[in-house]
């Protein structure tokens, strides 16, 4: 039986930061939900990189880890050939300062050659996640919650445009302080919890992936 391959691609939230391991992390929450109503094998590629940004236009490109989204993204993800992938950036690139039409300009970029390259792969884009510690970390100090409003604005008009699903972490999360870890950026294990939730909801509801099970 054919396995059936899901990549999530992001920063340090997605790489399981302030998770105490993999198994508190939203994107391995996910996998044990998923893994109930999924009638095949299932692999998991965390292609989460801490402290990463879209592009190298990324604003302050040289204090971020590289190499950004846009350069990986063949060897990480279309290389891999993945069934589903999980595409979730902007936090950093906001909080960076980086204006929000480069942005746009990148995610789509990344979203085309994922289109272009992997026509039947099905993608979830995850908008950007509640965080507090706007004012710390220079030069990662020139976000804001408008800022963050915009940057979800631009990935909600690429998931319309692009006929994309959109994992609404942001709402889920509903600007909720007790779910960010104290150092004001990063969710804590209850924040992972929700946006786990959120991503399981989005593929249950908007793709035909998982099939319920039959009780007889």
């Amino acid at each position: 039986m054919k396995t059936f391959k899901i990549i999530g691609f992001g920063d340090s939230i997605t790489l399981g930061a302030k998770a105490r391991n993999y198994e508190y992390s939203w994107l391995g929450i996910l996998e044990k939900q998923i893994q109930l109503f999924l009638n095949q094998p299932l692999e998991m590629i965390n292609a989460g990189v801490g402290d990463n940004t879209i592009s190298t236009r990324t604003t302050n490109y040289q204090e971020s880890t590289k190499p950004s989204a846009l350069e990986r993204v063949e060897k990480d993800i279309i290389h891999k050939k993945p069934d589903m992938i999980l595409v979730s950036w902007g936090l950093n690139d906001m909080r960076f300062g980086t204006p929000v039409e480069i942005f746009k300009q990148d995610l789509e970029e990344i979203i085309l050659q994922l289109n272009s390259h992997l026509p039947n792969v099905t993608l979830i884009l995850l908008n950007v996640y509640h965080m507090t510690g706007f004012n710390r970390y220079p030069p990662r100090d020139q976000g804001s919650l408008k800022f963050t409003e915009l940057y979800n604005q631009a990935i909600e008009e690429l998931a319309i445009q692009h006929n994309i699903s959109l994992a609404d972490v942001w709402k889920s999360m509903a600007c909720k302080n007790h779910l960010i870890h104290q150092d004001g950026v990063h969710a804590n294990e209850l924040g992972h919890r929700i946006i786990a939730n959120t991503v399981f909801n989005t593929i249950a509801t908007r793709t035909d992936v998982l099939q319920p099970n039959v009780i007889v």
